[in-house]
């Protein structure tokens, strides 16, 4: 058991309406949506996981201000691959065309652990990257 959290769901009606527009955001306006997520971790009871893209190390760092000891794991994939899954979000308001933005936002802040998408469970992912159980508060 666990809670999920999709952390496009904490995004302001100003951050999701500049995405829709096909703009990428900026630190500016991640900023309180990174307080947000990690605010709602901070608040959760047992495993947490929030969906998030926390490209950055610095926003990492932000999330971590507010939830303590968090485990991010970023899910890599071909970029055809994430296109088609972003394609297949009906009705979601970021547009394929922002993710080249989202990862060049992502190079050179690299992640500790970066499976490839749909590898395995989360249980058995958080033995593979830290050999143990994945507990207590974490993000994907």
């Amino acid at each position: 058991g666990g809670t999920f959290i999709d952390g496009d769901d904490l995004h302001p009606k100003s951050n999701v309406a500049k995405m829709a527009r096909g703009e990428p955001l900026n630190d500016m306006d991640r900023a309180p949506w990174l307080d947000l997520v990690g605010q709602r971790l901070a608040q959760g009871q047992g495993t947490v996981v929030v969906a998030s893209s926390a490209l950055k190390r610095i926003y990492r760092d932000r999330i971590r201000k507010h939830a303590g000891s968090v485990i991010f794991v970023h899910l890599t994939g071909p970029r055809e691959v994430i296109a088609e899954r972003m394609k297949a979000r009906e009705g979601h308001f970021m547009p394929v065309s922002l993710l080249d933005s989202q990862k060049q936002t992502l190079a050179g802040n690299p992640f500790a652990c970066a499976p490839a998408c749909g590898s395995t469970p989360l249980a058995r992912l958080g033995q593979r990257c830290f050999g143990a159980k994945i507990m207590g508060t974490q993000a994907k």
